[in-house]
């Protein structure tokens, strides 16, 4: 906790419309720190990332990499991006914890012929994505509105046609989703 309180149990809170920028040092490749990738490692630096995000008026945060500043993952969801029709996703070589539900969206992307992007990208590209979208196992897929000053299209054809994948998935038990 910045303030130096102790860290208490964060609820899910408001979807994440709106992102601001927070630094993700804890967030390491694998091969260079055994344990990351763990959730429960992860935690309390992720609530203070949250914590600082909404003081400075966000939903909550985005985190990037350091030094690089690498588009990495939101503190409780994973994030991937459109820019021009291609679907862009964080590479967990980056250190981003495995998710079921990010791995269902790629499918549902792949299935749908949209062209899917792993890698390392700086943040700086996001002001010419088209969508930044967010996912958990408890959420569904979000259109993220603004990241600090950037703003997204008000259209979210990408994130609508997966949100009613990803639902139709989690209500029928099949695919990945069911189980996330």
């Amino acid at each position: 906790d910045p303030e130096g309180g102790a860290l208490e149990h964060e609820s899910v809170g408001p979807d994440p419309n709106v992102l601001s920028l927070q630094p993700g040092p804890w967030i390491s490749p694998r091969d260079g720190y055994a344990a990351a990738g763990a959730k429960t490692v992860s935690y309390g630096p992720n609530m203070v990332a949250t914590r600082r995000a909404r003081a400075a008026g966000a939903d909550d945060a985005l985190l990037y990499s350091v030094p690089d500043r690498h588009v990495l993952e939101g503190p409780t969801f994973g994030v991937l991006f459109v820019a021009r029709g291609v679907v862009h996703v964080p590479s967990e070589d980056l250190g981003i914890v495995p998710s079921i539900s990010r791995r269902t969206l790629i499918e549902i992307a792949l299935a749908h012929g949209l062209d899917v992007l792993h890698g390392a990208w700086p943040v700086d590209v996001l002001a010419d994505a088209d969508e930044l979208i967010v996912s958990s196992s408890i959420r569904d897929a979000i259109a993220v509105q603004r990241v600090d000053g950037w703003t997204f299209d008000r259209t979210h054809p990408v994130r609508d046609m997966l949100s009613r994948e990803l639902g139709r998935r989690r209500r029928s038990g099949s695919g990945s989703a069911a189980s996330s």
